[in-house]
Formats: structure tokens, sequence, C-alpha cells
């Protein structure tokens, strides 16, 4: 049930049905949006010889597959220190992105992991453990969750793509919902509405100039799109 797959009619059917079931889940559903030109976030020009030299990296790294690498970790070490309690058991399922291309890899971003999280996390986990859809059993329940984020992530990317064309930039104040493809469009009016248990929050980081970006939430409510105020950072920081 990924986002690109919506294309066949029969999936896109079962669409309202199958975020129906996951509404119903108990948990956390959040979508981080980086506008393009907010450029690096996380790396600097000499990280990844240095990181390698150290033995940190010991795959093959470009800066862009690095930077992502960076940023979904750091960002889930965050929900990680806010959300676990002690001695809980995280399992972190993913498809399967670059940054887990091969088994080399997939161990670079799990030596980032814990460094990342013995940093941001003040009490101990149980076990912590990452792997792919791949591993996924026949009941297909890693695969059915993580075609949630996937979704959500593809809805996302169409409407800010579509809001950018329409206004030229990420508009400060609120501004009328661009028009979607039918399956965008179903999984974002799912996406900020709240029915159930299932938690849903949506972070914008948009540009400001040169090695500024802002941070902060965003909705959309009755066809408008609306960003608060939010925080601006000079990157690394």
């Amino acid at each position: 049930m990924g986002f690109k797959g919506l294309n066949d009619a029969h999936k896109r059917n079962a669409l309202p049905w199958f975020l129906e079931a996951a509404d119903h889940l108990k948990g956390f559903c959040c979508v981080i949006a980086v506008e393009k030109r907010v450029g690096k976030m996380c790396i600097r020009e000499d990280m990844i010889p240095t990181m390698t030299s150290r033995g940190i990296l010991q795959s093959q790294w470009g800066k862009r597959s690095l930077e992502q690498m960076l940023r979904v970790v750091n960002f889930l070490s965050i929900f990680m220190a806010i959300l676990t309690y002690p001695g809980q058991n995280v399992y972190w399922i993913s498809d399967e992105d670059e940054i887990f291309a091969n088994p080399v890899k997939t161990l670079d971003t799990k030596r980032l992991l814990e460094s990342f999280t013995t940093a941001y996390i003040a009490h101990p986990l149980g076990e912590v453990g990452l792997g792919t859809t791949t591993i996924d059993e026949e009941d297909r329940f890693d695969e059915d969750c993580a075609s949630i984020p996937d979704l959500v992530a593809g809805s996302t990317a169409e409407l800010l793509t579509k809001l950018i064309q329409e206004n030229g930039t990420l508009p400060d104040v609120p501004a009328r919902l661009p028009s979607l493809s039918r399956k965008s469009e179903i999984v974002a009016d799912w996406f900020f509405s709240s029915r159930h248990s299932l938690a849903k929050y949506g972070i914008l980081c948009s540009f400001k100039g040169p090695e500024h970006y802002r941070i902060g939430t965003w909705t959309v409510d009755d066809s408008l799109i609306e960003r608060p105020p939010g925080i601006w950072l000079p990157p690394n920081q």
C-alpha cells in the first residue's frame, strides 16, 4: 500500500479502509518535510573523511546520502528521547532506503543511532534493533506499518511542491490548499483529521536565507494551510 502503488485502482479504492484501520493504532505518526533550499543541516565539508578515518563510517557515503542518514537518525533519536520510557524495547523498521542499501551501511547507521541516542536519552532502554521490511513475516504487519509513513510522505511531497509552484515559496500566512491528485487528497484529509488513537503531527523545515532555516509545525484546516510562528535556526545547532 505504498504511495507510488496507488496508481493501481484496486489499491486506491482500498485506501480509505486502510487509513481507517491505521487510525486505531496506539501510536504517533509524524511527517517532517525539509525544503530543498535548506541544503545541509547535519554535515560539513570535512565530515566524511574525518568520520571515515575515525572508523565511524566504514561504507562509501556521498554527501547527500550521509546528510539523509544523519537527519533521520537525529530526528529518530529525539523522538525516542521524548516518547520512550525506561526499559522499553525499540525496533526501527524502515523500507529499503539508501541508508540500508547494504550490510555495511546498515552497520554505519546503527553505529550513529547508538551515538545519538546515548547523547539524547537520559534513561536506559531495553533492546534496540533496526532492520528493513525485508524481514517481514507472513502477516505483513511490518510492511503495512511502514506503508503509513510512506503514504504520508508521498502526499506531503506533492502538497508542498504544488504550494511552492503556485506561490513561488512556502507562504508564512495561511494559504489555500492547492489542487491535489485524488490519492494525495485522501491521505492529507486523513492525516490532518483527529479521529481515533493515532496521534499525527506535521513538522516543516523551510528556508529563510543563507545558513538559516525555520522549524515549525504546519496543518491543514478548512482547506487552508496554516503555519504557526516556529523558530529560526542557523545550521548545525
